[in-house]
């Protein structure tokens, strides 16, 4: 079976980018495009495809967005998709979440909110606890929502229904509006993507691949993107009858953190030039303290010295988040002093890392 990677999209889609300027649709105005940021350590993908209108039942929606790019994408697809609708809809940047927006929202009373479930939370501390009562959907896309976090989403919007919804910037939204009926983390397959589950384990767990026509003129098959599922066997109530799960998310060597990313490139760079450690392997975690969830990261090195004492392992902690960059322009230890991110935990191993056919350095736990 041929695979596809990232890097065999980014290919694809130079391509189609290059043809759409070239020889413009009879009706651009039906496309968008759309860049990603890059940040997760691969190189930006400039996408056009035609406007993915969104159809939710909220009328007092909040769209917890990452960007301001992505905040204007809703605003103007609430404009354009139910122009007729009463609908209104705020859409929110990390930026906007602060004390003043208390009042404010408890005015705008939504019913409904969406976004990626870090951010949702971290708004949540600023919304008042009627106002949050009120809410009655609440849909999570762009990161896995662990048990943690869905137990915090829950005392945050206890009369929400808790739903998720599944996308990638590479081909689109794969899984389909929530239909209400399924479990939380199981989708239906979008129409016109094919999607299937590459070696999968005793429990029917494996890679997700997704097959898509890109444009009208290019179709990808067995597209890898990273996540980790399995198929659901049996009708929904809905009446469809594919369901699949998301489970996880396959090693990639970056992860997306409490408003950081790490990335191996950035750990490799400080490992070399620190010169403290021979090896290492980064595990990830959310935690939620008092409502608000924090990122947690432990340090785990390979000395051939064998030293390891707690005074090394803080000096090293210490130098490690004063030089990594977690986000384009700031440091570990700066979004340490935000409450985003937990202070650096060194953890030392006394034998070397076990290499498999990939060596993954950066896990989510």
């Amino acid at each position: 079976m041929n695979i596809l990677e990232r890097k065999d999209i980014v290919e694809i889609w130079k391509g189609i980018v290059a043809g759409f300027i070239a020889k413009p649709p009879l009706h651009p105005e039906e496309y968008e495009i759309r860049l990603t940021s890059g940040t997760s350590g691969n190189e930006p993908i400039l996408i056009v495809r035609r406007h993915e209108p969104l159809h939710w039942n909220a009328l007092r929606r909040v769209q917890c967005s990452g960007s301001m790019g992505v905040r204007l994408q809703h605003l103007l697809n609430a404009l354009v998709d139910e122009p007729d609708v009463p609908t209104r809809i705020w859409a929110l940047d990390g930026s906007d979440i602060q004390e003043e927006m208390g009042p404010l929202m408890e005015d705008y009373a939504p019913d409904g909110i969406r976004g990626s479930c870090s951010m949702i939370l971290r708004a949540a501390g600023h919304i008042p606890a009627k106002t949050r009562a009120a809410v009655s959907s609440a849909v999570f896309g762009g990161e896995q929502v662990t048990p943690a976090l869905r137990q915090a989403a829950e005392r945050a919007f206890p009369n929400a229904k808790l739903q998720t919804v599944y996308r990638a910037i590479e081909v689109g939204s794969i899984s389909e509006e929530p239909c209400g009926h399924l479990p939380f983390g199981h989708n239906h397959p979008a129409a016109g993507f094919g999607m299937n589950v590459h070696d999968p384990d005793k429990q029917g767990v494996g890679d997700i691949l997704v097959s898509v026509a890109l444009s009208e003129t290019t179709f990808i098959e067995n597209y890898r993107t990273g996540d980790l599922g399995r198929a659901v066997t049996g009708p929904c109530v809905c009446g469809k009858e594919e369901v699949f799960e998301i489970v996880g998310r396959r090693g990639q060597d970056y992860v997306k953190l409490s408003g950081a990313t790490l990335r191996r490139e950035e750990w490799d760079r400080v490992a070399d030039a620190l010169r403290l450690y021979n090896d290492y392997r980064v595990e990830a975690s959310k935690v939620v303290l008092n409502g608000k969830v924090q990122g947690k990261v432990l340090l785990r090195i390979f000395r051939r010295d064998g030293a390891g004492t707690e005074a090394l392992a803080q000096e090293i902690a210490d130098k490690v988040a004063k030089t990594a960059f977690v986000t384009p322009t700031r440091t570990y230890s700066e979004l340490v002093a935000t409450g985003l991110l937990a202070p650096l935990k060194v953890e030392f191993s006394t034998t070397p890392f076990l290499r498999g056919k990939k060596e993954v350095k950066i896990v989510e736990k």
